[in-house]
């Protein structure tokens, strides 16, 4: 039963139906719960970790980092990447609820914790550290009156950083492990940093740059994932907006059927940021 929920769990993050798999996982977690159940920590600990993010993805952070706290303030021999996971889950939340300054202590932690680590997970937690990390600069960098570029300038650069870890950490897993599920996320990451580099560029007005990096990320995209490459039609059609172009910008806008929506994908990951 438990390995059914965990299967039917997968599924519905493929088609990224979260009450579905939030409901599946609660169930789950009441099974593993059970003070029979074998290696019942562990098991207890991974079905928290995917309940907190789908929390996050339903706007839910203040449940989602008490759910996190629980894992941390209960578990004393934590690897030392899953903690970085864990702590980065956390500084998403707070990123996603305007606590920039948490935020970002919480990504640079994460990316102290996880350079103590070995192999694939420790790169991959690097890598996502290093780009959240860049966009939390970035929210505070908005905020700023008068603006200070240097510090845009800093998330430019970790930024840039973000897509080189995705692009490495892509050929790492070619290599060594097809089916790990950092084939798709690596791709993923990678497109996500592009994608927000444009953001950079328009945020210093210089609109040429985000349109030519909008045509890259248009011509790099890999992923398959139905929400990314809407994030990736928005942005890039912002791009093309910005600079005058208009209609280029509708195109992409404008999606055939049966494909997630920019507007979709930004009501699935809520946040005073999208909604502004």
């Amino acid at each position: 039963m438990y390995e059914e929920l965990c299967r039917r769990a997968r599924e519905y993050h493929d088609l990224s139906r979260w009450e579905e798999k939030l409901r599946v996982l609660q169930e789950a977690l009441q099974i593993c719960e059970r003070a029979e159940f074998p290696n019942r920590p562990t098991q207890t600990r991974k079905v928290l970790i995917e309940i907190s993010g789908i929390l996050r993805r339903l706007g839910m952070y203040d449940a989602g980092i008490k759910t996190l706290e629980r894992i941390l303030h209960t578990d004393d021999h934590l690897d030392v990447v899953v903690r970085a996971k864990l702590v980065g889950e956390m500084g998403i939340m707070h990123r996603h609820g305007n606590a920039y300054e948490k935020a970002r202590d919480s990504f640079l932690e994460q990316f102290r914790l996880a350079s103590e680590g070995v192999g694939l997970e420790a790169d991959a937690q690097m890598c996502q550290a290093i780009g959240n990390a860049g966009m939390a600069n970035y929210n505070l960098s908005t905020q700023q009156q008068p603006r200070d570029d240097s510090l845009l300038d800093t998330v430019i650069n970790q930024l840039h950083d973000r897509i080189r870890r995705a692009t490495l950490l892509f050929s790492r897993v070619i290599e060594e492990d097809r089916n790990s599920s950092y084939y798709d996320v690596s791709q993923q990451w990678e497109t996500v940093g592009m994608n927000r580099l444009i953001l950079c560029y328009i945020l210093k007005s210089d609109t040429r740059q985000a349109v030519l990096q909008a045509e890259e990320t248009l011509q790099r995209q890999r992923t398959k994932d139905p929400n990314v490459k809407a994030f990736t039609l928005f942005f890039c059609g912002y791009a093309f907006w910005s600079h005058g172009r208009h209609e280029e910008a509708t195109r992409l806008w404008s999606l055939p059927p049966g494909i997630t929506t920019p507007a979709m994908a930004l009501c699935k990951e809520a946040s005073v940021e999208h909604v502004a």
